[in-house]
């Protein structure tokens, strides 16, 4: 099925507000540090950590979709970081919600010598 030209417009403006919005509420929420994290083992070499999410994300779902419902809420927990890889070929990603992007500059995927 190919979406139409109205479809595609209209899917556009969609993001268009939705990503207005996430930045809007993220930066009414600054500066946030979450307060604790939580650790998610599930083998080796394949760690998550959970944290805080800085809040406004569901905030700004419900403003760029207001006819809309979903069951998120703003400051619920996400995967903030993402660990995989093997002794001496480790891999830590950043995960958190940043529309801004200043999170991922700030900590973009590394490697480190140990687990």
């Amino acid at each position: 099925m190919t979406a139409t030209l109205d479809e595609k417009l209209a899917g556009a403006e969609s993001r268009a507000r939705e990503a207005a919005a996430e930045k809007h509420f993220f930066d009414l929420a600054q500066p946030f540090s979450p307060l604790g994290f939580s650790v998610g083992y599930r083998n080796p070499g394949h760690w998550d950590i959970y944290a805080k999410q800085c809040p406004g994300f569901a905030s700004a779902w419900q403003a760029a979709h207001p006819e809309g419902t979903t069951s998120a809420r703003d400051g619920e927990h996400e995967r903030a970081f993402r660990i995989r890889g093997e002794p001496g070929n480790v891999f830590v990603y950043d995960e958190r919600w940043d529309p801004q992007g200043q999170a991922l500059s700030a900590f973009q995927a590394s490697t480190s010598p140990r687990l």
